[in-house]
Formats: structure tokens, sequence, C-alpha cells
């Protein structure tokens, strides 16, 4: 998350205000005037600023260089701590609809910013018999309502992922057909996909590759079952085929697998792959379950319902486990995710109206959406401005090479000079290097590995073709390394850009802000344990911490400005106490001990993605002398150890998302280590790296889909693998003995 900058006029010394924004791009404009330090008139926190319920923000003084003001005292407030809180340090916490003043005393002078709570952003599509009969769209907080120019059998219906097009699924009761048929929202351009004698019963649109999945049964007394199609309606493939009956698809978030459930009077949840193979049953007997909507790759939203009560919505894990209650009394039904996936908009009855919940339990809250008895809603983003064609959510054209991150998707067409996409029958589309890319028939790209491939569309005599790069991600890792002389690294994930990071010899434990332009480190020298934080370029070093004793392991919160720490006295040689430290990257709070209780000594930081969390694991200190993995409070309160085998050693951990760790894992107290994926709660845990040595050491990349890790035993070396699996690749880093990674954006 970038640190997004506002002047405060300050006078002879202008000053401005940094807001990093949790799950949002707020901006703030400066404001180009100054008056006298100290003196009020004049003064300003920038713009108002809005904050989605439930974010954070983080308020930073700094000069008018951008850099944080060391040494001065900041009284926070707000005038309403029940809509926007703030905490010590400026962070604020958006707890209910609403509107605030949060103010920023320094000295004499009072700076003040209103805050402004809001619902999410976004478009809900839904079906309602009134004002008449068809699809409608509202924002959530019930602005921006209109009828979408939909058939009149239009009932069940999913939004592209760009927001632009629409597909929807119903059945024309006068005609005895089952339709599906897809269009831009505004209505131009309907193309009907599918339309057989029979039910359509749910429609998705894969959020990769432009294709889409829909139930049909051919009577009434007949089973559902799933078909997929493209979006130009040229490949309609049946892919379950029973003995289980499957409606309301659901897409994955990466667009390989599916969930559906059953219609018998005990509903279950299965999931099956892409390609229809492999169905697995989520749930299973003592309750009804049906609707499912995934949350991640790995968690579903369900609509369930047990003997007595009404239908309510549950979080559970794709194995079913975890199962955690989200609404009480509701009777919820047909959730669906907000693009981000951080909130659910859901049917309830008997009041047959629409609610969000977020993810995380807070709400629900109504959608005014001035129609009666709204179902089956959907929920998508604001379309962009400008047109494209169907299916290329990218704007991909044959006309210029392009680079695509391994494991990623993307879908090409051809399109007539009128811009109207060719049927997918009528192209033969081939790739070069199959191995690196292969091509789908839809012309959905595949990508593997990394390499070059070129990719033909050939429609009669003519081809097109395009030549596909298929890259490693971006951004820099950093590193540890003894050559070509002891220090600190940085390298791309393909080898290029290496550079030397002009820090001292000592600095071992990295990681770099969330913009990318800082880097903390922490090193152990002449019986010292230090930590220091500085430009990239290696300008404006200040030390944070410098105590006798021994650092084990640093880490920048990625809200504000916070760096977590682990350190403490040594006894002797080898033999040191650590414990939970947080220190502002300012410098201008001195550093605190977070934690005076818990499991014994701590290590290896990591804190979560919304900054609410910090993990750590032990050194040896249970009875079988095994690692274990805890988490703890931002502010040291509530330590839980993360539940695992008493003879495993887990250790390193990191967080792919706020319930979901990676962690290196071995049976015994030492190596070999594996990298593996453990819920918080220490659920689901699955293996991901099995190489013959052993993996370390994992830190995630900015976007939280890949992972680097050091491979050891000697030379340790560097390597990175997808969160699904995707990999291991080798980063080439021309150094010897690479340890104790981290991965940032490029500033």
């Amino acid at each position: 998350m970038r640190q997004h900058r506002a002047q405060i006029q300050l006078g002879a010394a202008a000053f401005a205000v940094a807001l990093c924004a949790c799950g949002s791009e707020t901006v703030v404009r400066p404001n180009p005037q100054a008056s006298s330090v100290g003196s009020p008139r004049g003064l300003s926190l920038g713009a108002d600023t809005t904050l989605t319920l439930g974010d954070t923000a983080r308020f930073q003084v700094v000069n008018s260089s951008g850099a944080p003001v060391p040494g001065i005292a900041i009284q926070w407030g707000s005038s309403a701590p029940q809509v926007a809180s703030v905490l010590a340090g400026g962070l604020v916490v958006a707890s209910q609809l609403g509107s605030a003043v949060i103010t920023a005393q320094t000295g004499s002078s009072v700076l003040s910013r209103n805050v402004t709570v809001s619902l999410p952003g976004g478009r809900i599509v839904f079906f309602s018999q009134t004002p008449q009969a068809g699809l409608y769209g509202v924002r959530p907080d019930g602005s921006g309502r209109f009828q979408v120019a939909a058939p009149l059998w239009a009932v069940y219906s999913d939004l592209s992922p760009d927001g632009r097009w629409i597909v929807y699924a119903g059945t024309n009761t006068n005609l005895g057909r089952a339709l599906v048929g897809v269009q831009p929202v505004d209505g131009s351009e309907t193309r009907i996909l599918f339309d057989q004698p029979g039910e359509a019963g749910g429609v998705s649109w894969s959020p990769v590759g432009g294709r889409i999945v829909f139930a049909y049964r051919t009577c009434t007394a007949c089973l559902f079952q799933l078909y997929a199609a493209d979006t130009a309606g040229t490949s309609v493939t049946q892919i379950t085929f029973g003995p289980v009956e499957a409606a309301f698809p659901a897409w994955s978030p990466d667009g390989t697998r599916i969930a559906f459930s059953t219609r018998a009077n005990d509903r279950d949840v299965w999931i099956v792959n892409a390609n229809g193979t492999s169905p697995v049953q989520v749930t299973g007997a003592g309750a009804s379950e049906t609707h499912p909507a995934w949350i991640s790759n790995t968690r579903l939203v369900i609509a369930r319902i047990t003997p007595g009560n009404p239908y309510d919505l549950y979080l559970v894990n794709t194995d079913g486990t975890d199962l955690v209650q989200l609404t009480s009394g509701q009777g919820s039904g047909w959730p669906h995710p907000s693009p981000d996936r951080r909130w659910i908009v859901f049917w309830t009855s008997p009041s047959n109206s629409l609610s969000i919940v977020r993810v995380d339990g807070r709400g629900p809250f109504a959608v005014p959406t001035a129609t009666l008895n709204p179902p089956f809603p959907s929920w998508g983003r604001e379309p962009q401005t400008q047109a494209s064609s169907l299916g290329s959510e990218r704007g991909l054209t044959l006309g210029a090479d392009t680079t695509i991150t391994v494991g990623d998707a993307v879908r090409f067409q051809v399109v007539n000079p009128g811009g109207k996409p060719v049927p997918s029958p009528a192209i033969r589309w081939a790739s070069s290097e199959p191995l690196v890319a292969r091509v789908l028939p839809d012309g959905t790209i595949e990508t593997l590995q990394p390499g070059h491939t070129v990719i033909t569309a050939t429609v009669g005599s003519q081809s097109l073709a395009r030549t596909v790069t298929v890259s490693l991600p971006g951004g820099r890792i950093v590193f540890t390394s003894q050559t070509p002389q002891a220090g600190l690294y940085g390298v791309r994930p393909d080898g290029t850009g290496r550079f030397r990071i002009a820090a001292p010899s000592w600095a071992a434990y990295s990681d770099v802000s969330p913009d990318g332009r800082w880097i903390v480190f922490g090193g152990n020298p002449s019986g010292h344990g230090r930590v220091t934080v500085q430009r990239v370029d290696g300008s404006e070093a200040r030390d944070l911490f410098n105590e006798p004793g021994n650092v084990a392991g640093v880490s920048w919160s990625p809200v504000g400005g916070q760096i977590a720490f682990t350190a403490g006295p040594c006894s002797s040689p080898g033999l040191c106490e650590h414990w939970l430290h947080v220190v502002d990257a300012a410098g201008g709070v001195s550093w605190e001990r977070i934690m005076t209780s818990g499991p014994g000594t701590a290590a290896f930081p990591a804190w979560s993605p919304d900054g609410t969390h910090i993990a750590f694991s032990t050194f040896p200190t249970n009875p079988n002398g095994v690692r274990d993995v805890w988490i703890v409070n931002a502010d040291g309160t509530n330590p839980v150890v993360v539940p695992g085998d008493v003879n495993a050693s887990e250790t390193h951990p990191a967080w792919i998302s706020n319930t979901r760790l990676v962690i290196a894992r071995s049976m015994g107290i030492g190596p070999p280590y594996d990298l593996y994926l453990v819920n918080t709660d220490g659920t689901n845990l699955v293996p991901l790296t099995s190489d013959p040595g052993s993996e370390g050491w994992p830190h995630l990349s900015p976007d939280r889909r890949w992972i680097v890790f050091w491979v050891s035993p000697d030379p340790t070396s560097l390597s990175i693998v997808r969160v699904d699996g995707l990999g291991p690749f080798h980063v080439p880093t021309a150094t010897f003995g690479q340890l104790f990674p981290s991965w940032g954006p490029e500033p």
C-alpha cells in the first residue's frame, strides 16, 4: 500500500500529513500555502477523506520534502470515535457509517480533517418484479439505481470482471426454454449464448479468461448439470454428468474450480474442477447447504439451514472445516462477494430485501433498492468509461506483442474492423511453444513457465500472430549475502537489476516499505542488537533500536509506518531472550516492548496484511524441543499459538491473507523444512514445496500471489513459487549464500 501525502501549513517549516488507507487508493491533495509554526491560522490537513467501513488509515506528520518529522508530540482526537476512532500514532479505524473530525494537536496548533465513513462501491445487480419485471442495478448505498435493458426472462445474472458486461440466465416459461444471454450493461450488442428446451438454474462469469458457467436441465424431473461457454456463444460444453445434481454455480477467484449445490431436500455444496473433473463434496449430513460463493480460493460463503431455524450465511473452508456463522436469524440466501471479496451481498426473507455484510462480520447493512422482492443479487465493479471488446478484459488485440506473468491467463480475440468479435469456431489457434503457454479453443492463453511463444490465429487463409513473453513477477527481492562482499543486495525475480544496498555489513534481516522506497534492517554488531531504517539508496539512515543483546527479525507493517522486531539481552553467546517490539519508522516515537508475557522467546515477526496482528515463531521452548508459530494483536495482547502437530517444528511465518499463513515446517527439531500453507486457526494444512533440501524464510510478493524463500543446504539459494503451487522458479542472484529474503515493489 503506498503512502499518499497531503500538505499541512505550518509556516516557516511546512509540514504535511500522509495518509495510508488500507484497502483504498485515497489521494490527499496538498495545500500550497503555509503559515507560521505554532499558529493555528490557515492550518489544514489537506483534503477531507472518505474511508470504507471497516478500513483503517494512518495519518503521519511529515515535512515539506515528505520525510517524517521526528521528536514532535502529537495528541490525536476524534469528534465521533464511534464513527472513526484514532489510536496512538494516528491510526484511524472506520467503525460506523457517518462523519468524524480527526484532530492532531502539536503544541498550540490544532490540525483537523473530516473523515467520512461510507459503504463500499461497485454495482449490485438483481432481479425484481417491480416497478416492472427485469434486472436492476444499484450501488450498495442505494444511489445510482437503473434498469438493465435485458429480456423479461432474465433472472440470474453476473457481471464481467471489468463491470462493463453482464451475463444473465432464465427460463422463458411461455416457450418452456432455458436461455443464457450476454450484453454490455447499457443494453447494446445483445447476444444469446444458449437457447434450448428446459430450465436454467444459475450463471457465473469467470474472473479469469472470459468463460461462463451455467446450470441447465432438460425437464422439471431431470437433474441440473453444469455447462461452460465462451462469451461469443460459439462453444457450449456440458462439464458435469451426474449422478449428483449441479445448480447455482460459482467460479473460484483463480478460475480453476467451480462450486455448486444440489437441489434435493438435504442440499449440499460441492466443488469441481473447471473442466468438470474431480468432484468433491464440501458439506455433509445434518443441515441443508446451498448458494456457494467464494471468499478466496480456499474459503466459501454458503447459505445453511438447520432444523427449526431459517437459512443463515456461514463461512467454510473448501475442505469443509472451520465453519463460522456470519448472519443470524436473517433468513439469508444467495450470497455474492464484492469485487474485492471483502463484502457479501445477500437476499433476506421474509422481508425480501438485500443487505451487505463484511466478511469479518461487520453489519449487516440494508441496500435501498426502491423495488419489491429483489432476489438473486450479484456484485461487480463500476465500469470504466471506455468500451472494449467482449471477453478481452485487458483490451488485448492481435496487433502488439504482450508480456504476461507466469500463471496468469488472458483471452485473445479476433475482431473485425467494426470491433465485432469473430466467432471462435471460425478461428484455429496455435502456440509455437505449448510448454511456455498453451492456447485453448476460445483463445484463452494459459501460461505455464517463463519464455516466449508465438500465438497464431488463423481465419480462413489469413493468419494473425503475436509474440507472447511469459515473465516472472515484478518487484525487488532484498537479501543478505557474503559475496562479492558481505551486505544487503537487491534483485528482480528474473535476476535483472541486481544492486548492492549501501548498508552496514552487519545488516542481516530486512524488509522493504510498502512504497518500495525505504528499507529497515536488523543485525547484531559487537554484542549489540541494532535496527536501522534508511532509503534504499542509502540516504537518511537512522537507528531505531541499539541495545546490548540480539535482534532476530524485522517486519514493516503494510498499514502505516510501524516496524516490528524481536530483540533482547543475551546471557551468553547464543543464549538470548527475544521479545516482540514495535517502533514507528519515523523514529519520532521510541521503541516499545509490546509483549511482557507469552510463549517465551520470540523471533521472526511478520505483520498481517491489515496491520492488526503479528505472527512470530518461538525458539525451541516446548517439551519436545520444537518451534511453534504464534499470533498476537498488534498491541501485544492475546498471544495465541497456531495449533499444530506437537512433534512438528514450525517457524518463519508470513501472511498469504488475513486468515492464512505460509510457514516452514519440519517433522522434528530441525531440517529439512518444507513450506506449508495453513489457516491462522491451524486448519487446512497444505504442503507447498517438497524439495529434497530445506526451504525456509518465506516472504510474500507485494500482491501476495507469490512467495520467495531460501533453499539449502549450502550454498543457499533463492526461489519463488506461486501461492497456488506453480513453480518453484530459481532466482539468479550472482551471489553466494543468499539468506533472509524480503520482497517489495519497485519504488
